[in-house]
């Protein structure tokens, strides 16, 4: 049986959701609908369809959640916890301990350092350079 035009518009707009940028720096939104809502996730501020028994009323809150969050960029992921795992992924912090050695860090607590490198020759370097490796 085919869909309604209600359904459809509803399923179409369902593939909408997720978390997107705004045009205003430093502001995160995350759209979701039935019903519909927008939450500043930099912010924790939301506009929730629900919360407004009037449309006007709704149109209005909408309007002042634009002006102080910005309106909807580029979507960059379907759900928060999608950002969380690839932050944990991706976050490397980077220091030089008190004998110059640099040392590295994910966002999951995985600490490496770089050990001092041996010295070589150059004598080393030029037999390795003519016998190979």
């Amino acid at each position: 049986m085919p869909m309604s035009l209600c359904e459809t518009v509803n399923a179409l707009l369902e593939n909408q959701d997720g978390v997107y940028t705004s045009d205003k720096a430093g502001h995160l939104l995350d759209l979701r609908f039935n019903p519909l809502r927008v939450t500043c996730i930099t912010h924790l501020e939301t506009c929730d369809r629900s919360q407004f028994q009037f449309h006007a009323d709704f149109v209005k809150a909408g309007k002042m959640f634009v002006e102080n969050h910005g309106y909807l960029d580029r979507k960059i992921a379907e759900n928060i916890d999608e950002i969380v795992q690839f932050y944990l992924t991706n976050k490397v912090t980077r220091w030089t301990d008190e004998k110059g050695r640099p040392w590295v860090q994910d966002a999951r607590g995985n600490t490496a350092c770089i050990p001092e490198p041996f010295p070589v020759s150059q004598e080393l370097i030029e037999d390795l350079e003519k016998n190979g490796f």
